[in-house]
């Protein structure tokens, strides 16, 4: 579960056997965090059913922190920031 840039929220699920080439994906997008949540956790409790069970496990960020900024005006100058040369 992640939110793109656009502010949506996106429920990816992925699964199959990949030396098979026998497999698929889906993104659901949901307009709230609630909704993405009430997904994911549906989704939880039908594995839990099917007899998986939850692995902790440390998740690695990349890092692409995006924020949605307002642009200047066509034709305006944009300091480069002190740090960047």
């Amino acid at each position: 579960m992640y939110q793109d840039l656009v502010g949506d929220w996106i429920v990816s699920q992925s699964w199959g056997n990949c030396s098979e080439q026998s497999n698929s994906c889906s993104h659901t997008v949901t307009t709230s965090y609630q909704e993405a949540r009430l997904i994911v956790r549906e989704i939880r409790l039908r594995l839990k059913k099917e007899g998986f069970r939850h692995v902790p496990r440390k998740e690695t960020q990349l890092g692409f922190e995006f924020e949605l900024c307002h642009l200047p005006e066509q034709g305006t100058l944009i300091p480069a920031p002190a740090n960047s040369l």
